[in-house]
């Protein structure tokens, strides 16, 4: 038991710093609720600690990735096309700023490999940033995800 403890140790701070190298963590979206194709999957969301995360890699500029913990799965890729623009007014009079996209991604759990239209939406409350994202696929799907932001995206 404490030679598989040792290696663990010894193992996993080698493997974080290796993808620390590689990927640069610009910001994280925790997903509080969401839907799909307007079904309610808040409580599969909740369930698999999803997130997403904008980065950065050197050889490859900004991207994005949908990531579900406890399945150990994730979809990502490269930004492209990126539209800005910011708004003064929303319903609560917020500030927000709002990022469309395309996102070419590929699924480590399926190999699938695509184009979505993405619409992020983040709304400078009190409290901190809140976010909307919309997902669009190829096949129209559509997700929804709600939640709030760590970290800073400079939209511009």
């Amino acid at each position: 038991m404490r030679k598989i403890i040792l290696v663990i140790l010894i193992f996993v701070p080698t493997v974080i710093i290796g993808q620390i190298d590689k990927q640069k963590i610009i910001s994280k979206f925790v997903i509080t609720n969401g839907t799909k194709n307007g079904n309610d999957i808040t409580g599969l969301l909740l369930e698999q600690q999803a997130y997403l995360v904008f980065y950065a890699e050197d050889d490859n500029g900004l991207c994005l990735a949908n990531v579900w913990v406890k399945n150990n799965s994730k979809s990502y890729g490269k930004v492209l096309d990126k539209m800005y623009h910011k708004s003064e007014v929303m319903s609560m009079e917020f500030e927000s700023n709002i990022l469309s996209f395309k996102w070419n991604y590929e699924n480590t759990y399926n190999n699938k490999q695509g184009t979505a239209n993405v619409e992020l939406v983040m709304i400078n409350k009190p409290i901190g940033k809140v976010f909307m994202m919309t997902i669009i696929s190829e096949n129209s799907d559509v997700l929804r995800y709600n939640g709030y932001v760590e970290g800073s995206l400079i939209l511009n």
